[in-house]
């Protein structure tokens, strides 16, 4: 019988975004009514914070993700209200886990790369559904890799506004 393995990487170095105890106690209470929101409550979401409206707007998408992994920000808050929607949308568990899984892809191809800088070799990479790309660039980068040896990528989406984004 194949068991997959369950990996939990509790690396603090990584910087990983937590729940303190009362947030776990708050999400208790408003993560159940969060879930059960009717769908003709989403222009009321939608008008909660412009950085909410862009995630729905650019679901599935790079653009989302991107928003997600500045939690939200340009986009200033204006009123109690506005703040309070901006902490619920970027600070849930969604909002986090989002931002989690970057930090770990980082982490991963980080260390990988750093194997091959030592060695001093070359890097072909092929990035499917790339996205932004922010973790494969962002983990060159991170493992001072860029300069020091040889490296070719490919990166491939669907969305040419993602490549763009990418190159950019």
């Amino acid at each position: 019988e194949l068991i997959p393995k369950i990996v939990v990487d509790t690396d603090i170095t990584v910087g990983y975004e937590i729940n303190a105890i009362h947030k776990k106690v708050s999400d208790f209470f408003v993560v159940p009514i969060l879930n059960n929101i009717p769908k003709s409550l989403r222009k009321l979401i939608r008008k909660s914070h412009i950085s909410a409206d862009e995630v729905i707007e650019h679901a599935t998408t790079h653009k989302a993700l991107e928003i997600l992994y500045h939690h939200g920000h340009p986009h200033k808050s204006e009123g109690w209200l506005q703040k309070l929607a901006h902490y619920v949308w970027f600070h849930s568990n969604n909002s986090r886990g989002v931002r989690n899984r970057l930090r770990l892809v980082k982490k991963i191809l980080r260390d990988y790369l750093l194997v091959f800088v030592q060695k001093g070799g070359e890097i072909n990479v092929l990035s499917i559904a790339s996205g932004s790309a922010r973790a494969v660039i962002e983990s060159f980068y991170d493992a001072n890799a860029v300069g020091t040896i040889r490296i070719s990528g490919i990166f491939l989406d669907k969305d040419p506004d993602a490549i763009k984004y990418s190159k950019d």
